[in-house]
Order: structure tokens, then sequence, then C-alpha cells
């Protein structure tokens, strides 16, 4: 059921995922600002991340092993590692040209959708009075 959940959400991101961009920029929202903003976005995650993955190695007792250095660098490194898997979209980001529509996944999402019909309804709130 989570699968389906997280699935599901997959799918409503990449329906409006151009929104806020297309708001930050119709706002007036700069390239240079959002180059600025992206790397210390960038910076502050990853800074966050590595903190809290190396605090929770730490209370593992696995920090200082070995095998956790050689999974980590296949995790990053490996043949379909992090890196390799990200860099290209990451990197597009930041061409000044960029819009999130560039990378069209809608036909996955509609694919997605009309696979998984059955496993989900529309979830209507109370009528305003």
């Amino acid at each position: 059921m989570l699968q389906t959940l997280w699935n599901w959400h997959a799918v409503e991101e990449t329906e409006h995922k151009a929104v806020a961009f297309d708001l930050y920029r119709t706002l007036g929202g700069s390239y240079k600002t959002r180059v600025r903003c992206y790397g210390f976005a960038m910076l502050r995650f990853s800074v966050m991340a590595t903190r809290q993955t190396i605090n929770n190695l730490w209370h593992d007792r696995v920090l200082f092993k070995p095998s956790t250095w050689i999974d980590a660098a296949r995790f990053f490194f490996g043949r379909y590692g992090l890196v390799w898997l990200t860099v290209g979209p990451l990197l597009s980001y930041l061409k000044r040209d960029f819009h999130p529509w560039q990378h069209d996944n809608r036909e996955l999402a509609e694919r997605w959708l009309a696979s998984n019909s059955a496993r989900y309804a529309i979830v209507r709130g109370p009528k305003a009075a």
C-alpha cells in the first residue's frame, strides 16, 4: 500500500512540477538568483545529509568499518551510482534556458495512472457552506 501511495505522489508531483518554476519566472525571478539559491540548497542539503549519515553510522558502530566505506563508494560512484545518475539532470538545471518540462515524463505518469486506476479513488472533502 505504501508503494502505491508513493508512486501516486510521484505522479501528482509530475503533473504540476513546473508550477513553482513558472511562478518564479512570472514574478521576475532571475537566472542568477535561481542558480545562487540552487547552490546554497545543494550545499546545505549535502552538509546536513552527511552529518546525519555520520551520526547514524557512529551510533550503529560501523563508521570506521572498511566495508561501510566500500559500500558508500559503490553507492555514490559505482556503475549505477548516485553521482552518475544525477549529475546530468543537476547540470541541466543550471542552463539558462532550463524549464522542467524539457524533461517531459508525463507519459510515465499517464501510464501509471491507467494501470493503477482500480487501486485508488477520488476523495472529496466536505462541501463548503
